[in-house]
């Protein structure tokens, strides 16, 4: 999901670049995932919200419908 966002690869590169200098390589490489991993929390809430939420309500609305079809459409029930 993250991957096919429009803003993904800039917003890796951005990130990638801000920290992780060190004279040793293998700290700096854990310093820049340490600071992605981070980063990528804080991004995936921001756009994408809680996605488990978001897929209950959409069920949930699913079967509103559903029972509606099922016993006779309303369309003023859903106005």
């Amino acid at each position: 999901m993250w991957t096919t966002h429009e803003d993904f690869k800039d917003f890796i590169k951005h990130n990638w670049s801000l920290t992780g200098f060190s004279p040793q390589p293998l700290l700096a490489l854990e310093i820049k995932i340490r600071n992605i991993r981070a980063q990528l929390k804080r991004w995936n809430k921001e756009v994408f919200g809680n996605i488990h939420k978001n897929i209950q309500f959409l069920e949930d609305a699913i079967t509103r419908l559903e029972f509606k079809l099922i016993t006779g459409w309303d369309q003023q029930a859903f106005i």
